[in-house]
C-alpha cells in the first residue's frame, strides 16, 4: 500500500545505478592564450618618431588551451613592428617578415 512518502532512492526508467533527479556534472577548463616570440631586431628608421633605432620583430601565436595546456593555433600567426625609441607598434605582411629578420 503506497504511503505518499516519494522515496528518494528509486531509479530513472532505463537506469539501474543513478537515483532520480542524478544529472552527471561534467567540469571543463578551456581558453585561448596568446604568445610573443622577438625574432629579430633591425636597426631601421622609424617613420613615426624618425629616430634611426633598432625595431623589435614581433611573432604572436594565438592557441587553444584545455586545463591549461596549449593544443593547437586558432589563428594564423601575426607579426608586429615595434620602435625601442617611442614604443608605437605596427603590423608587418608576414610576406615582409624573411626580409626583416636577417
Amino acid at each position: 500500500m503506497p504511503n505518499g512518502n516519494r522515496d528518494e532512492t528509486t531509479t530513472r526508467p532505463g537506469s539501474d545505478s543513478a537515483p532520480a533527479g542524478y544529472c552527471p556534472i561534467v567540469f571543463l577548463i578551456f581558453g585561448f592564450k596568446s604568445s610573443d616570440r622577438r625574432i629579430a631586431a633591425p636597426t631601421l628608421l622609424h617613420a613615426y618618431c624618425g629616430a634611426t633605432v633598432a625595431q623589435v620583430l614581433i611573432k604572436r601565436t594565438t592557441k587553444f588551451s584545455l586545463f591549461f595546456i596549449p593544443l593547437f593555433p586558432v589563428r594564423p600567426a601575426r607579426y608586429y613592428m615595434q620602435c625601442t625609441n617611442c614604443g608605437v607598434t605596427q603590423d608587418v605582411d608576414a610576406r615582409d617578415v624573411d626580409r626583416l629578420a636577417v
